[in-house]
């Protein structure tokens, strides 16, 4: 992937300031592919000459591996709050010391060595010196040019949606989002609207957009009105599936209780065999079972 070198002021991690050239990634390419952890990223095609790969923070130290090739990425993007606690002097990511069972700065570091643009907060030139700072100035000028103001709509709820936005502002014509779900009732469902959001605004900007079969996002079972009989007569099936477990739930507990109550019979059983034997053997009986049994 070819960069072109910049100069930008930059702090560093002991608070010096000063000019550092920062290499900037060039699209060349028309397809990217939003890569996420749901379970189709484990369907990726890792063979398209014509894609950019974007991971995702989640990912770190996750190797997918299929028929078609393994994981490799052009940008990576971390875009939550770090900083240096100056009263530990440790890194912390979202108030956290650790991320992914490691200390955040051991983190920082295997980000460091994917090799790729790191897209952050602020540039980190000492610890992630391909590290840039996520354009949000000018995506926001961008949008506004559009129509779309992001200073008062500010409808950015997860670091998908910077990928897509971000996709959108530098050209791509077609943007994949594989291994994104989230699904409504998970930690993630109240993430999903910016995301189906921002992938209406490419859509209606001319810009290709695909979702694998598989995923969530932007699908619904049935239309709404159109199709209130088939969403009725679904709703009835799972309804008397449910049921049907339910019943099934219950009849396994009360064998469970039963099978419990023999058990406790039998070790009453056992308990009072073991009772008998202690009255009514003495040390003599067992001597002479003893020499009997010799």
């Amino acid at each position: 992937m070819r960069h072109e070198a910049r100069p930008v002021q930059a702090t560093f991690s002991d608070g010096r300031t000063g000019e550092v050239q920062i290499q900037f990634p060039v699209r060349e390419k028309n397809r990217v592919y939003i890569v996420g952890t749901a379970s189709t990223k484990d369907i990726i095609p890792w063979n398209d000459p014509d894609a950019e790969y974007w991971g995702v923070n989640n990912l770190y130290g996750v190797t997918l591996t299929n028929a078609t090739g393994t994981c490799h990425y052009d940008r990576w993007f971390e875009i939550h709050n770090l900083w240096l606690d100056p009263a530990t002097n440790k890194f912390l990511r979202r108030g956290d010391a650790e991320f992914r069972g490691q200390p955040v700065l051991d983190y920082l570091k295997g980000i460091a060595n994917l090799g790729c643009t790191v897209y952050m907060q602020k540039h980190w030139p000492d610890l992630i010196p391909m590290s840039v700072q996520y354009p949000l100035a000018e995506v926001v000028a961008f949008f506004q040019e559009k129509g779309i103001d992001l200073r008062y709509c500010r409808y950015l709820t997860n670091t998908i949606t910077y990928e897509i936005v971000l996709a959108i502002y530098l050209g791509f014509t077609d943007i994949q989002v594989w291994g994104v779900d989230m699904q409504a009732g998970s930690e993630y469902g109240w993430q999903r609207p910016s995301c189906e959001f921002w992938l209406g605004v490419a859509a209606g900007m001319g810009i290709k957009i695909h979702i694998p079969e598989e995923a969530d996002l932007l699908k619904c079972r049935f239309i709404y009105g159109f199709e209130e009989k088939q969403q009725d007569d679904f709703r009835r099936k799972l309804e008397k599936i449910r049921k049907d477990m339910k019943i099934k739930r219950i009849q396994a507990q009360q064998q469970v209780a039963e099978n419990e109550r023999h058990m406790q019979q039998l070790l009453g059983a056992e308990n009072v065999v073991t009772e008998i034997q202690n009255i009514w053997t003495n040390l003599g009986d067992d001597l002479l079972l003893t020499k009997r049994g010799s």
